[in-house]
């Protein structure tokens, strides 16, 4: 058992740091972009049609200018598969840190955890920390065949020598695969639903035991059912639903280091 609760203990402390990168590198701009107003010159401006001097292209590049700004860039992430494949051509390591592959690291470390958990809990309810854990499994490699890093890095090498009528047949194959990836696609939706869902079931299966603190429970209830429940309204009310995955990810903070704290106890216990 040493060797187990040591491994869990160090998976729950690269969660609680994936955690905080994701937040750093997903979280999208909230800066907004202003227009400078610019002023006619009377040698321009033919005396006959006065108001045409209104008209001016100026504040057109207001968006290039701030996408200099490195930090900027790296808290929004690409908007279209076209956005991406610019960003490919300038670096290879931005799309990545811009994309989900961090996100997918932390999803990957519930497949440590959650067997651990389904040992410390199955005597409390064999059936329910049996389906948490199946669920679990499901979303995870469902995630995993989602994600849509890897074949956009594809496409990005190819954007980069590709001609013109070629870079747009390349950008509609991006777009298709953005529109299937683990933030639009069906299949990731549902897998959210059951990865949540598990965690909410582990937490209540959590308030039962002895084993584990009643902080340690209570965190992972309300973070997995705040989670829950945004995913379920993300694609109905994104805004609200951004709002709330704020607020999860406190309990979050929480959850991971005091679930690694309580199974590190458990194993030492039963040494």
């Amino acid at each position: 058992m040493k060797p187990q609760s040591n491994t869990i203990k160090w998976a729950g402390i690269a969660f609680l740091f994936t955690v905080l990168m994701s937040f750093v590198f997903l979280l999208p701009s909230v800066s907004a972009q202003g227009e400078v107003p610019s002023t006619p010159t009377p040698s321009e401006t033919p005396s006959e049609t006065p108001p045409l001097p209104a008209v001016t292209p100026e504040p057109l590049e207001i968006p290039e200018l701030e996408q200099e700004f490195g930090v900027q860039r790296l808290m929004s992430l690409p908007s279209n598969a076209e956005e991406y494949f610019s960003i490919y051509q300038s670096s290879r390591l931005e799309p990545v840190l811009r994309g989900d592959f961090l996100l997918l690291i932390l999803i990957g470390l519930y497949l440590g955890t959650i067997p651990a958990l389904y040992v410390a809990l199955r005597r409390l309810s064999p059936i329910y920390t049996a389906l948490a854990t199946l669920f679990s499994l499901i979303a995870v490699t469902g995630t995993f065949a989602s994600e849509s890093t890897f074949s956009l890095l594809h496409l990005g090498e190819q954007y980069v020598t590709a001609t013109v009528v070629q870079r747009s047949q390349l950008i509609a194959a991006g777009q298709a695969i953005i529109a299937s990836d683990m933030w639009n696609g069906t299949a990731a939706y549902m897998g959210g639903i059951l990865l949540q869902g598990s965690g909410v079931m582990i937490s209540l299966i959590m308030l039962r035991s002895k084993d584990f603190s009643k902080v340690t429970a209570y965190s992972g209830l309300i973070g997995n059912g705040l989670d829950l429940i945004q995913h379920i309204l993300h694609p109905f009310a994104p805004s609200f639903s951004a709002s709330i995955s704020m607020v999860m990810g406190l309990f979050y903070f929480v959850w991971f280091p005091m679930l690694a704290r309580d199974l590190f106890r458990l194993g030492y216990s039963q040494e």
